[in-house]
């Protein structure tokens, strides 16, 4: 059979048919439909964690301090250990300090109304 590079590779035995690296294009529209029947209830499952955020949002908590520690929570300790290290030691370094007084501070949010925390 011709081939592209004018070769006859008739006695092989391979033709375009017989091997194709990238499997069957039929793959392509299967790889396809699965990802379209994937994304329909990812897209429900970030709606609910968006409401979720927004409505801790809402109660005055912060979404990126949330987000942190959720990400945090699922670290494995050794990393957590390394992190706290160089957290503690780079807010040293930038004069901010570390203030376990925040310990105090979320224990009196409790049953508070956002509006209630904001007059305090």
């Amino acid at each position: 059979m011709a081939k592209a590079n004018g070769k006859d590779d008739s006695d092989s035995g391979d033709t375009d048919l017989d091997f194709d690296p990238k499997g069957s294009p039929k793959a392509l529209l299967t790889a396809a439909n699965r990802i379209v029947a994937l994304e329909k209830p990812r897209k429900a499952i970030n709606e609910e964690i968006l409401a979720i955020r927004e409505d801790l949002v809402a109660k005055g908590w912060s979404k990126r301090g949330f987000d942190a520690a959720v990400a945090y929570s699922k670290l494995d300790p050794e990393k957590r250990a390394g992190i706290d290290e160089t957290y503690a030691a780079a807010r040293a370094q930038l004069g901010i300090g570390f203030a376990p007084e925040l310990n105090f501070a979320v224990a009196g949010r409790k049953g508070k109304s956002a509006e209630d925390r904001a007059a305090a």
